[in-house]
């Protein structure tokens, strides 16, 4: 028998979204896997407090080593804290979507960010990272199952899901992988340094710029990553008339050049919707021949046997283990009141792992704005998590959102005030 332990929180910080988890597999001490998904809050003090308890924990059994870092998209509320995380850690690779420059310029110019890094990061993020120990970033494009036939692209088969033990310590692979270098090479024109390798120090890092992608972590558990892009017309012309604004010089002479970002600023204005339809969704599913088990105490793993498990009152034997985290992306219905071709493009991506989810984040913190309440009725999780604070001025979560989740008492509301944790094992 083989058993793993996954262990995973939603940190109390507020508005904004902090989430934190870890696998390791029973007497193998190397196998432990760390990973955090997004790190922000609109509340600094709540947010700091959270980072240190999790740093000075994280430090205690991995000796400041992150393995993921997956960030859902770029607005303050889910990445204020990344400096303070990259301080802390060596993180192993990075995963967030990729935003071209005008992109990254609106989100910076739209946040209004007092963060005295962000600026940095939002022109470079590739060059922000490799200031600290950083190894891997994995940039992710829009997955396009309509790429023109002549795209040259190198495409990995579906993964097979084995367990393994690699007692080395090397206990994630790549699962899907695919590169589009028609892509590649119109960034290289339009944002050379985002994939430049190297720089002032030398210092090698490696950075990727791919359309699909996944991760394995000890051969059966999988974390699968989705993104979508605003490509309307309207939006195409907006990004027409700010590249003639910019012209040819680099994000830091619009960013300080208060003509061009009014006059940028004027343009965005006049779009329908914003960027929050642009976040990076990833699900964390188990597969394979195992048994699922949730447990309610603070035993560590060792105290857990085959007897253990079957005799232990606080062990529950369930039928599923699986996660979606949803970052700001709209899934609303479209005007007309029928389903976005947004939301059917998600729920195509994920209908495969459906069965398999149990926790469910609900799209940016339950504004109605990014709601449809037919998801309920394709993952049929057991909770539906809202990251908000109680008072905010956006009235997050909404009171039909939470209508909707109530209903059947699935709930869970997360904030200042609250936090919830998950704890199972995989029995293999």
């Amino acid at each position: 028998m083989n058993l793993i332990r996954s262990f995973s929180k939603f940190h109390n910080i507020g508005q904004g979204l902090f989430y934190s988890g870890y696998f390791s597999i029973y007497q193998n001490e190397n196998s432990r896997v760390d990973y955090v998904i997004d790190c922000g809050s609109e509340d600094m003090k709540y947010l700091n407090n959270a980072l240190t308890e999790y740093i000075d924990d994280l430090c205690r059994h991995k000796k400041g080593m992150l393995d993921v870092l997956i960030l859902s998209h770029l607005h303050e509320d889910h990445i204020s804290g990344l400096e303070k995380l990259c301080r802390a850690f060596r993180i192993k690779r990075v995963i967030l979507p990729y935003l071209d420059p005008i992109e990254r310029l609106v989100l910076y110019l739209e946040n209004k960010s007092k963060l005295e890094w962000y600026a940095d990061f939002i022109i470079n993020p590739t060059a922000f990272f490799r200031k600290y120990h950083v190894d891997e970033i994995v940039y992710i494009d829009e997955n396009d199952d309509r790429l023109e036939k002549n795209t040259n692209v190198n495409n990995r088969p579906d993964p097979q899901f084995e367990f393994f033990i690699n007692r080395d310590g090397l206990n994630i692979s790549i699962g899907k992988m695919q590169r589009d270098f028609a892509l590649e090479d119109n960034v290289k024109k339009i944002d050379p340094e985002i994939l430049n390798i190297t720089g002032g120090d030398k210092r090698s890092l490696q950075v990727s710029l791919l359309k699909e992608y996944s991760l394995i972590i000890y051969g059966v558990i999988e974390f699968d990553f989705f993104v979508k892009k605003l490509k309307t017309d309207v939006f195409k012309k907006f990004k027409r008339n700010v590249s003639k604004i910019i012209g040819v010089k680099p994000l830091i002479d619009a960013i300080n050049n208060e003509s061009k970002r009014i006059q940028i600023i004027n343009e965005y204005n006049k779009l329908p919707g914003n960027f929050n339809n642009t976040s990076l969704c990833n699900s964390i599913v188990s597969y394979g021949n195992h048994r699922i088990y949730n447990y309610k105490c603070n035993a560590p793993i060792e105290c857990f046997d085959e007897r253990c498990i079957l005799a232990c009152h606080c062990c529950k034997r369930i039928d599923r283990f699986g996660y979606i985290f949803t970052g700001d992306i709209c899934l609303a219905p479209a005007k007309s009141g029928s389903q976005s071709g947004l939301c059917k493009d998600f729920i195509s991506h994920y209908k495969s792992k459906a069965e398999k989810i149990n926790v469910f984040v609900v799209p940016h913190h339950g504004s109605t704005n990014n709601w449809d309440a037919k998801l309920m009725e394709v993952f049929n999780a057991e909770q539906w998590v809202v990251s908000a604070a109680i008072k905010n001025k956006y009235n997050h979560p909404d009171l039909l959102v939470l209508k909707d989740l109530c209903i059947e008492n699935r709930l869970k509301w997360v904030n200042e005030k609250t936090t919830t944790e998950y704890k199972y094992l995989l029995e293999y």
